[in-house]
């Protein structure tokens, strides 16, 4: 969204940078199982650049902008994964 009001709805579109990192390890002979167990792990940081937008209405009676919000923030991600052969 190239301009600041965003008329009718709640979606704000913000830059960010996104950065992650995985790793995955194989255990060939696990203990009690007969086939190979793998581990994922992964992590994701997201940051949000800082922007202003201006909450609009086409609703009558209703003063224009009706509401000014700033977006930002930082996300952190953490997953992981375990595999099993049956």
């Amino acid at each position: 969204m190239e301009s600041i009001q965003t008329p009718d709805v709640n979606y704000f579109d913000n830059d960010k940078l996104v950065v992650g990192l995985g790793s995955s390890l194989i255990i060939h002979n696990p203990p009690i199982l007969a086939y190979p167990m793998r581990l994922d792990f992964g992590y994701q940081f997201q940051k949000l650049e800082e922007r202003d937008f201006e909450l609009t209405t086409t609703r009558p009676g209703v003063a224009n902008p009706y509401e000014r919000v700033n977006t930002d923030g930082e996300v952190h991600v953490f997953s992981g994964s375990l595999t099993l052969k049956f």
